[in-house]
This record gives structure tokens, sequence and C-alpha cells, in this order.
């Protein structure tokens, strides 16, 4: 199916949405900028979706993702006209931990405009770090996951992510023996390995990581 528009600018991070009919859709939701384009039928339930970047020599498949409806809250009363959102353009579009149910607030879509569940994060500070040391995993779309970045001082750590409890009763085992390279991210959802939700509490996060050079890193 090709889509055709042209020419057009894009500023670096500047939310667009492409529709065929912006009336309809700015009738339905608080909107930013639009632009009207021919497009295909997107299923509710899966598919998969390709961003290309590409001239008439090459292509390079700069994301990718094939969606399933099963990626939203499991909170929600109904699915119909909300909005999966992805958290941040550099997460990878294949993991389903990387798209979120769109907040309640916001009327469950935010075409045009940031995300509503859009995390943001200061590159700057390394090895292990958390969005908020607080989130309510209650599926409206407010910081309804825990953010747990590892920004280690070199590529070539074995990574390993796990939770307590505040008795110290391992809880979740998040990563297991990864590979990274100079950034990692990984998000807890509130349950434990069974995906029973965890009641409400204190809770350690452990990161663990060795390097075959023996640089070892614990916090």
């Amino acid at each position: 199916y090709e889509c055709v528009i042209g020419p057009f600018v894009l500023a670096p991070e500047q939310p667009m949405a492409f529709t065929e009919d912006t009336l309809l859709l700015s009738s339905s939701y608080a909107c930013g900028d639009m632009a009207p384009m021919k497009l295909p039928t997107l299923p509710d339930d899966r598919a998969e979706l390709r961003l290309f970047e590409f001239n008439f020599a090459w292509q390079k498949t700069l994301d990718e993702s094939t969606y399933n409806e099963d990626w939203h809250s499991p909170v929600l009363l109904s699915r119909e006209g909300v909005s999966l959102e992805k958290r941040a353009s550099q997460f990878n579009g294949g993991d389903p931990m990387t798209w979120q149910s769109a907040s309640t607030a916001v009327g469950y879509a935010t075409p045009g405009l940031k995300n509503s569940s859009s995390a943001t994060h200061d590159s700057s500070s390394q090895f292990v770090s958390l969005i908020d040391d607080s989130f309510s995993p209650n599926g409206d779309g407010h910081k309804d996951v825990l953010e747990i970045y590892i920004q280690p001082d070199k590529a070539g750590y074995d990574l390993q992510v796990s939770i307590f409890d505040f008795n110290g009763h391992p809880i979740r085992d998040l990563v297991n023996r990864a590979l990274i390279g100079d950034h990692y991210h990984v998000v807890w959802d509130g349950a434990d390995n069974d995906g029973h939700l965890q009641t409400i509490g204190l809770y350690l996060v452990l990161a663990e990581m060795a390097h075959p050079d023996g640089d070892l890193f614990r916090k």
C-alpha cells in the first residue's frame, strides 16, 4: 500500500497526525498538527507496521511493530477509540512493554500532540536511574509502570535486574543475563513472576552487572 504526501517538512521531534479525515479526527479528540494522507485500514486486533527511510538507491528500517490489542491496559472496560501509545521514540517498537493505552485524562488519544504516556529521562545520568520512584499500575495512563534505565560506562556488560519486596523476598526477575550496549531500558508493571499484581508498598530494584574485563556493578 503506497501512501504519498509531499513535499513535506517535519521538524525533529515534531508530533504530527496523518489522517484521511482531519475534521472527523478533530471532532473526536483534542488535536495538534495534522496532515491529510490516504491510508490503509488498520485492524484493531493486530497488524504489522514499519517506518522506513529511503531514497531511490537504498532503504533503512527506522522502527517496526506487530501490535496486538492485548497490549492495551487490562483495566479498560472498552478498547474502542483508545490509542496505543509508544512511551518514547527511542524505545524498541517491537516490545509490548514499550506501548501503553492512552490516558483517560486526554480522552484516550493525542493525535498530533505529545503522547500522554511519554517518558522523559536525563541521559547524562549513569548506571541505574528511575523516571520516578513511585508508580500506580491501575491502567489510568499515568505512571502505570516503573521505568528503569541502565546506562553503564561502557558496552558489553552482562545484566540482571530483579525486584524484591521490602523484606527481601524475590518478586520479579525483570532481566536475566542480558548482554547490553551503552544503554538499556526495562519496565516493571507491578506484577510478580506469575503475573499477579502486587499490593501497594515499598519494593527494591536490584541491578547487577558484570563485564568480561572484570568490572562488577551492583545497585
